[in-house]
């Protein structure tokens, strides 16, 4: 992928840009309603046309894999260290639901971990 910036001073003329959408943009674009997440096939490209951008989207299963698996290993490690927050007997100067709302925000894991009362359920 290219930043804005540098993008904005390719020479367009001579040079075509193949780049790729992060979060953000896809959201965006679905937020406005140019694209759905169900044009995202694997197999064939879908064309969409927003303003001056022309956007040619298939879903990329190497990358949904790897993006799985670091977000299981991501929750795997909020888990453990919540589990070590709920058995803790210490004093700290920090509660433990301080203490477990840092863990959740180091990892961002929160859209995936609900609280309830002391304990948190997946």
């Amino acid at each position: 992928m290219i930043t804005k910036t540098n993008y904005e001073q390719m020479n367009h003329e001579t040079v075509k840009v193949i780049s790729a959408l992060n979060h953000c943009k896809i959201q965006e674009l679905c937020d406005k309603g140019t694209i759905q997440l169900s044009f995202f096939d694997e197999k064939d490209i879908a064309e969409v046309i927003d303003g001056p951008n022309r956007y040619m989207l298939c879903k990329n299963p190497l990358m949904a894999e790897k993006e799985a698996k670091t977000r299981q290993a991501l929750l795997k490690k909020t888990t453990d260290e919540l589990n070590k927050i709920i058995v803790s007997t210490r004093k700290t100067k920090n509660s433990k639901a301080i203490r477990a709302g840092k863990i959740v925000n180091k990892y961002k894991m929160a859209k995936f971990i609900i609280f309830e009362g002391s304990y948190y359920f997946r």
